[in-house]
């Protein structure tokens, strides 16, 4: 009996011996977790920071690249807003040139025209002129052919020469006046323009000798 108590003691010390090192080695364990938890929730920690950083900069980086396309987008609206009124202006100005070019073409036709009527009366003035040459001439030889109505003739010779010398000079500044106003339109025809203003004779009537055109 007492061998077998002592074996029993015996036994139970190895058992609480166990027990103590298996109590050893569990919590050595939960130590271990502990810190591996630790451990992780420090990496788990650190992860979410590198996470929220990088979520934080590709969201900056997003934003600025979003504002970067919509600057290019708000030159590119203007820079075609600047096209169109562009656009606008030269078709207004295409417009004026039109315009103008189409009066200019009128204004030369009516100079054209305006030059033709003065051709016109330039020689209705040249055959008055003769016209009254002959009437001089033809008093001229009437008077020398009567003597009895000899003083009279050559009263009325004077004074027909008087009257045409008169109606003469007046021509030739009438005459002048055309002709200058025929070199004014001819030069605004060469120039692609009209002069200002042509000179235009008041009225019909010729009279005088020898008269000839100014040379242009």
């Amino acid at each position: 009996e007492g061998g077998g108590a002592e074996a029993l003691r015996a036994e139970l010390r190895a058992s609480e011996d166990q027990c103590e090192a298996l109590q050893a080695t569990l919590a050595k364990a939960k130590e271990q977790d502990r810190q591996a938890m630790v451990r992780l929730r420090e990496q788990l920690d650190s992860s979410r920071g590198h996470l929220q950083r990088s979520l934080r900069e590709a969201s900056d980086a997003q934003q600025s690249e979003v504002g970067h396309f919509e600057a290019e987008i708000r030159a590119e609206r203007q820079r075609l807003l600047d096209i169109s009124l562009e656009e606008s202006i030269s078709t207004d100005r295409l417009a004026q040139l039109r315009d103008s070019r189409e009066r200019l073409a009128s204004e030369r036709n009516s100079a054209r025209t305006q030059a033709q009527v003065e051709v016109g009366r330039c020689a209705a003035l040249a055959e008055e002129l003769r016209r009254l040459r002959g009437e001089v001439v033809g008093a001229e030889a009437r008077a020398s052919g009567s003597t009895e109505r000899a003083a009279r003739s050559e009263e009325r010779c004077q004074e027909v020469k008087a009257e045409g010398e008169r109606r003469a000079q007046e021509l030739r500044g009438r005459i002048e006046e055309i002709w200058s106003g025929l070199r004014s339109a001819s030069a605004g025809l060469k120039q692609g323009a009209l002069p200002t203003e042509a000179v235009l004779p008041a009225g019909g009537g010729a009279g005088g000798y020898g008269f000839n055109p100014p040379h242009q």
